[in-house]
């Protein structure tokens, strides 16, 4: 009986030496417990990471740097902020919201549609300007007058996948159940679009401003139907209780709106878009190609101080580069 209860007691002792291993262990160890918010983690890094689309209104590169609406709305953001501005522009809209969830990113600033599914896991900022969702075609082509027509065998809609255009085909379905579409993950509008242009793709559906935009350089994209309302353009942050960032955002804006900035920079970038012409595009572009490789020497020669460009758009604007025109009162161009 003495050696079980020897082995008894030295079994006690193990356990109890394990255990107040275990105490001194956890005692001594410090827990790395973040309680700063999501504003003093930016701070402390100094950066404000914004993730954006690489296209022709939110963010692109130009010979004097980056340059694009949500660039400069971003720039203005991170300098009221007192903090250094890192765009991280995505070639595709797959890209952008899982770098949201990471945390790869801070704000979402790429002209993206506030959507039910959208807001269901991310949170939208205020709405900076609308666009409405069209389908497109290009000129000369045959093309539906009402959404029904596109059940047909040969029509061909290209839209990206998990866009807010696919969303609209997804619920144009639920009346007409035999709509069909092919949704491309590795592509953006922009791309879609100048296939529209080519003859690639005979649909697919953009918004409003993208198209007046691209139709300066690509005259013959046509819109064949409206699918929407206009609908808002917003930032989008993560959907959390921390409202620190969030808050700045919703001030940032509002400051803009008032002091007028904010439709400035609208009236810079897309403020024009109303006023496309079919035809003078055309004859823009074919000027461009045919007539501006003979004087463009000139214009760089005697252009100082200017960009030779924009001596040459008022020269067109003048005399589309005839130096033998006369206008109506007599002056020659």
């Amino acid at each position: 009986m003495g050696f079980f209860l020897n082995i008894r007691s030295v079994t006690q002792i193990f356990h109890t030496l394990i255990i107040t291993s275990l105490v001194l262990l956890v005692a001594g160890c410090e827990w790395d417990y973040d309680d700063r918010t999501q504003l003093e983690k930016i701070r402390d890094r100094g950066v404000l990471r914004v993730g954006t689309l690489n296209n022709q209104l939110s963010y692109y590169i130009d010979r004097d740097g980056p340059t694009g609406l949500d660039f400069e709305l971003a720039q203005r953001f991170a300098d009221s902020l007192g903090l250094k501005l890192e765009m991280q522009p995505a070639y595709t809209l797959s890209g952008l919201f899982p770098a949201l969830e990471r945390g790869d990113v801070d704000i979402i600033a790429a002209g993206l549609t506030v959507t039910k599914d959208r807001m269901n896991t991310f949170r939208p900022g205020p709405s900076y300007y609308s666009v409405s969702q069209q389908l497109v075609y290009k000129n000369g082509h045959w093309h539906p007058k009402k959404v029904k027509d596109l059940i047909r065998e040969d029509s061909n809609i290209v839209v990206v996948d998990s866009s807010s255009h696919e969303l609209t085909l997804q619920t144009l379905k639920g009346e007409y159940p035999d709509l069909k579409w092919d949704s491309v993950a590795d592509t953006d509008d922009d791309e879609l679009l100048k296939k529209i242009a080519s003859g690639e793709i005979d649909f697919t559906i953009a918004d409003s401003v993208d198209i007046a935009l691209i139709q300066r350089t690509h005259p013959n994209i046509a819109v064949a139907l409206e699918l929407s309302e206009d609908e808002p353009i917003a930032w989008f942050m993560k959907k959390q209780a921390d409202d620190s960032l969030y808050a700045l955002m919703i001030e940032f804006f509002g400051k803009i709106k008032k002091s007028g900035e904010l439709a400035r920079l609208e009236e810079k970038y897309f403020g024009h878009v109303n006023n496309f012409d079919f035809v003078d595009t055309r004859a823009f572009l074919r000027a461009i190609e045919k007539k501006l490789p003979k004087w463009e020497p000139l214009f760089k020669k005697y252009s100082g101080e200017f960009d030779w460009r924009l001596l040459a758009a008022l020269a067109y604007q003048e005399s589309h580069w005839n130096p033998r025109a006369v206008s109506p009162t007599g002056v020659r161009g």
